[in-house]
């Protein structure tokens, strides 16, 4: 049995976020942005002003 059809046996919520990919880092350039999102984006779900979060 897999992780979200065990969970759901016990409750009906979404555990993994719809629309999620993998992204290979290749640069610096990558992983300054990745930092940078990760740093800003506690904030912004408390703004409301994330993109990504429903």
């Amino acid at each position: 049995m897999n992780t979200s059809k065990e969970i759901h046996h016990y409750c009906d919520i979404e555990v993994w976020q719809r629309g999620y990919y993998d992204h290979i880092i290749r640069n610096e350039k990558d992983l300054n942005d990745i930092w940078q999102y990760i740093a800003e984006n506690p904030r912004k779900w408390l703004l409301g002003k994330d993109e990504y979060y429903a």
